[in-house]
């Protein structure tokens, strides 16, 4: 008896309709849609929500809308750079909370102004651009207001100002995607966060596109955080007969069990800053006097901690080595210290300190070696944007 084959065609066909056949039954075994308002506007107890949700919900069940906003801080993706996207000790002086998330795209400011918006579903339905649309839709519907979604997935007021950034995370067969929703942020404070002196940067981590942005509330007067939950929630669960909308407290361990652990760890230095990918510094600086030649400073930043300085003291006519006792002690009391301003300082007063002990520090070279202490500590850009750069390495570690 002869058996004949199946055609490769029809095994093709037959694989399409078993893959639809599974999207069908993912989607029908779909059974609510849950909104949950977050009574938190701590960053990191909202974070620490969503990686709950995410890794302990049932997504054959229900798909959850979570809508959160924050006291000011920074967010920024799973794979960027920190002291480039932003102004680390700008944020760290003003209480601007600094936070990395678990997804990648790139960095956003939050305050009480800012909507975000998360919504966590079974894989098979992740759909970035069906998500936006429903909260333009929604905004359409309620107040007419003129807003598109663009190539990059943001969302656009008047195909001109951003007013929502987006990022997602796939894992199995889960996924969150979320974005911003800016309605009435202070612009002052998002400009002076997000902007990094930091300057000679060579890095491999993402980084964010610059875009103008503007707020809802300053096009439509009655836009405010109840009103958008409002209508965005409506909106999610309106075809859902076992709607359901409730305000959650992200810290209540009864109702979300293990969650501080995820708080734990998003609160964490290695997290924030240790999970930065390797960057190099580079800087030229020109003396002030004529024993002050031209001084290149060359660091290397691994897991957010210094891993190599290197000096080079240059003229118009040749090279030298900074004298070899000096920048031992430097790079020695320099290597290993955490990015941070505190850690930098404590590390450069150790250093001085040896100095003077070594007798290296003296009315001769005292200029001079607070001239390499100022250049190494602009190169690591610990000064923030409003303090003067012209001020000696003296004052500044005697103002804090």
């Amino acid at each position: 008896m002869r058996i004949l084959k199946r055609p490769w065609r029809v095994l093709l066909s037959q694989h399409r309709l078993n893959h639809i056949a599974s999207r069908l039954a993912s989607s029908k075994a779909v059974r609510s849609h849950r909104v949950l308002i977050s009574s938190s506007t701590n960053i990191y107890e909202n974070l620490a929500l969503e990686d709950w949700l995410f890794e302990n919900t049932d997504f054959q069940r229900e798909s959850v809308l979570l809508l959160w906003r924050n006291k000011p801080c920074v967010v920024f993706g799973r794979h960027q750079n920190p002291w480039v996207e932003c102004n680390v000790p700008y944020c760290q002086k003003y209480e601007v909370d600094l936070v990395r998330r678990k997804s990648g795209g790139g960095t956003v400011y939050h305050d009480e102004g800012n909507l975000n918006c998360s919504f966590l579903m079974e894989n098979s339905l992740y759909n970035r651009r069906r998500n936006l649309q429903l909260v333009v839709d929604a905004l359409k519907s309620h107040w007419a207001i003129p807003l598109s979604i663009n190539k990059r997935d943001d969302i656009i007021y008047q195909d001109k100002y951003k007013i929502s950034g987006t990022a997602s995370k796939l894992g199995g067969k889960k996924t969150y995607h979320h974005f911003t929703l800016l309605y009435n942020v202070d612009k002052e404070e998002l400009q002076n966060s997000l902007h990094s002196n930091l300057e000679g940067v060579s890095s491999k981590a993402t980084a964010s596109l610059k875009m103008s942005v503007t707020n809802l509330a300053d096009h439509f007067p009655d836009v405010d955080f109840t009103s958008l939950v409002d209508v965005i929630s409506e909106k999610f669960v309106q075809n859902d007969q076992m709607r359901s909308v409730q305000t959650v407290d992200p810290h209540d361990t009864n109702l979300f069990p293990g969650v501080d652990n995820h708080l734990t760890e998003l609160k964490s230095w290695e997290w924030i800053f240790g999970k930065t990918p390797p960057f190099s510094i580079q800087r030229t600086f020109h003396g002030k006097t004529e024993t002050m030649n031209i001084l290149s400073v060359n660091v290397d930043i691994t897991k957010g901690r210094i891993h190599n300085l290197q000096l080079k003291e240059l003229n118009v006519l040749n090279s030298k080595d900074i004298d070899s006792r000096v920048f031992l002690t430097l790079r020695i009391g320099i290597e290993d210290t955490k990015l941070c301003p505190n850690e930098v300082r404590k590390s450069l007063s150790k250093v001085k300190m040896e100095w003077i002990a070594d007798q290296l520090y003296t009315v001769d070279t005292r200029e001079y070696l607070d001239w390499l202490l100022q250049c190494v500590m602009e190169t690591l850009a610990i000064f923030n944007t409003q303090t003067s750069t012209s001020a000696t390495w003296d004052n500044d570690v005697s103002s804090h």
